[in-house]
């Protein structure tokens, strides 16, 4: 608190308290010599008080007849002529500014706001007031202030920040900084997310998707922390798969312990005839109405092991074409046509053409087959091409 003034006092005087009615200042006037100050409000040299009622004034407070002749300082402060000196007085904290704008801190000065009601109808596009600054603000105004904790979101005022749980109660939502609060259904975190994260297999927290909190995304691969796919065995099995908003065993892709695309490997559903497979476990139970068998890396319907048949790419046992090669074709031989067996290749010893690939048997060794013939390599055909057992 400043002195208001010093008073010389030449020879020693005995102290004395003049005491002003209606709550004017007193001065205590005391020394024996050189300067003593003087303190409206009482108080001592350093400051010590309550406030100056006169506001600190150099001269204690100028002359006056009446409250005519000490007009206001601010819009927070009153004037009274008391004992024939101006005595300034404050406003109460709270009260509306004389001017119209704004409200009074109790210290005499004039500010936006003490609270958010000061905002409320004064400021209806700010209605929050902060409290540092005692300025209005609002949730939308791309700044951060208030006791928001990010912009325009967090604090008691505004709505949660992105990746926060989603807050309730006020005016501008759950959620601050045009963010969504995530359906329950799909995010049991309930945290305000980038976007309505509503698909299958998407999620708004790091721990599900490996993004940061607050951001959709799809669900980490197996996982499926919202029970979203379905039971071992079924269509969608396996957590969430690599393509968006699927389940592993319907996603498209050969992944997990499938054994070929979103089939097998026992938590996916068994495959189809002629999908591969690593045990008969890996096939669907039926392959063309017959039980069916992981036979040479595929599923068929029957173990299929019998000469020269082999399971097409619909798990149906079949002959083999001519000129393939089979376990149990030794030597120089391959499959022949139809039900044959083996049949010697080209240059192999033979007595009867029907022994032979080619269907013909020449001093004693089958020759090669002509264009569109049978072949099992490029040196059973005399064009000396052969492209899926067939001459070219």
């Amino acid at each position: 608190m400043r002195a208001v003034g010093r008073r010389s006092i030449g020879a020693p005087v005995a102290c004395f308290l003049a005491c002003v009615a209606c709550g004017a200042a007193c001065e205590l006037v005391a020394g024996l010599g050189g300067e003593v100050p003087l303190q409206p409000d009482g108080g001592s040299p350093d400051g010590g008080g309550g406030a100056a009622p006169d506001g600190g004034r150099p001269d204690g407070g100028a002359p006056c007849k009446s409250v005519a002749d000490c007009p206001a300082t601010s819009d927070c402060t009153t004037e009274a002529c008391t004992a024939g000196k101006c005595v300034m007085g404050l406003q109460p904290a709270g009260m509306a500014c004389l001017g119209g704008a704004g409200v009074c801190d109790g210290a005499g000065s004039c500010v936006q706001c003490l609270s958010n009601a000061d905002c409320a109808t004064s400021h209806p596009m700010a209605p929050i007031c902060d409290l540092t600054d005692r300025k209005c603000v609002s949730c939308t105004d791309g700044i951060k202030d208030g006791q928001e904790t990010g912009v325009d979101c967090g604090g008691p005022d505004c709505g949660a920040c992105l990746g926060e749980p989603c807050a309730m109660g006020h005016m501008y939502g759950v959620c601050g900084d045009g963010t969504a609060c995530a359906s329950q259904s799909h995010n049991p975190d309930n945290v305000c997310c980038d976007m309505p994260c509503t698909g299958l297999c998407e999620g708004c927290v790091s721990a599900s998707t490996g993004m940061a909190s607050g951001t959709c995304a799809q669900v980490l691969f197996g996982m499926d922390p919202y029970m979203r796919c379905g039971a071992t065995g079924t269509p969608m099995a396996g957590g969430c798969g690599h393509s968006p908003n699927t389940c592993a065993c319907n996603d498209g892709v050969k992944d997990g312990a499938e054994t070929d695309v979103d089939c097998g490997g026992g938590t996916c559903p068994g495959c189809a005839g002629g999908k591969q497979c690593n045990s008969d476990s890996d096939c669907a139970v039926e392959v063309a109405g017959e039980i069916s068998i992981c036979n040479d890396g595929a599923c068929c319907e029957s173990d299929c092991k019998a000469q020269c048949h082999l399971c097409n790419a619909v798990g149906q046992c079949v002959n083999a074409p001519p000129g393939a090669s089979d376990p149990t074709c030794v030597g120089n031989t391959v499959c022949g046509a139809g039900t044959t067996g083996c049949v010697g290749k080209a240059g192999a010893p033979c007595s009867a053409s029907g022994a032979c690939l080619s269907n013909v048997c020449a001093a004693g060794a089958c020759a090669k087959s002509p264009s569109g013939g049978p072949c099992n390599t490029s040196a059973d055909c005399t064009t000396g091409t052969c492209q899926n057992f067939v001459c070219m």
